[in-house]
């Protein structure tokens, strides 16, 4: 594991201007996705490269052989310039895509489950647009090239009310990569990209609490992931506290309102968070 759960690489070799430009296309092929499908959850990915070249091919599991070009390349030519060069430069490219966050949408935090070299490039940027690794709470700028350490818990989440969240996640594989400089140097994040945060303070907590009850009130239960729970979850991007704490805090509540109800399944959601906390694991519930 890298000092640093994250670090700003070299200087992006493809202008921003037309990153940010694939960035509204991506934005309208997701939505042309929504016409058709209005149960996708916030957070959507379409692959740009991957094992066949099918669009609708969405495997992140490993395999041999090149990555293949996607007819989204064609739509998206800065970004799929952007992946040729990584593998110029010596990464194996296993997977590329386009990763939209929709208004108001968190990608759960989560450790990877398996060994491949990330990086990520934000093709359009707000402060809003937020990322938590580790300690680190940083907002990308458009353009800019970044590594991630994959077995920090980390997440994402777009607090704009309005704004779509549109980036490029490239995976490699470390065993057969030959590593540029520029990634296996040390990383580094510029104290201008981190973001401060409120303290995680008892008035903090309490007021969280009641806003996530306050949601769990308004909002039928059902056993997707609740507005108060993603409430819960999305505390870091906020708050200074890290995201095995904001589970911590999911599971307390679960067991607080088993205690006040006598409902096992309250006792039951507090165990189901506590096997989910930090790990890439689906679940079951669509939504999630």
């Amino acid at each position: 594991m890298r000092e640093l759960a994250a670090g700003l690489l070299s200087p992006c070799p493809v202008d921003p201007g037309r990153l940010t430009a694939d960035a509204e296309r991506g934005l309208a092929a997701v939505a042309r996705f929504r016409e058709q499908d209005s149960s996708l959850p916030g957070w959507v990915n379409l692959p740009l490269f991957n094992r066949s070249g099918a669009p609708d091919d969405y495997t992140l599991e490993a395999y041999e052989g090149s990555a293949r070009e996607t007819p989204l390349c064609a739509e998206l030519p800065a970004a799929a310039e952007l992946v040729r060069w990584v593998a110029d430069q010596g990464l194996s490219v296993e997977v590329a895509r386009l990763a939209v966050l929709e208004p108001g949408s968190q990608l759960r935090a989560h450790v990877d489950e398996y060994d491949r070299l990330r990086l990520i490039v934000t093709l359009n940027e707000d402060p809003a647009f937020r990322h938590v690794l580790g300690d680190l709470c940083v907002s990308f700028q458009a353009g800019e090239l970044w590594a991630v350490d994959g077995h920090t818990c980390h997440g994402a989440a777009n607090l704009h009310p309005h704004r779509a969240r549109a980036a490029l996640l490239i995976d490699a594989r470390p065993e057969s990569s030959r590593l540029p400089d520029w990634y296996a140097s040390c990383w580094e994040v510029p104290p201008a990209r981190c973001l401060s945060r409120a303290p995680w303070d008892e008035p903090a907590r309490a007021t969280r609490l009641a806003e996530a009850r306050a949601l769990l009130e308004a909002t039928p239960t059902t056993p997707e992931l609740s507005p108060a729970e993603a409430h819960l979850l999305s505390a870091p991007y906020s708050f200074e506290l890290d995201h095995s704490a904001a589970y911590s805090s999911l599971v307390d509540f679960c067991r607080e309102l088993a205690a006040e109800h006598g409902e096992p399944t309250w006792s039951e959601r507090a165990e189901f968070w506590e096997a989910r906390a930090c790990r890439c694991v689906p679940l079951e519930a669509a939504g999630a």
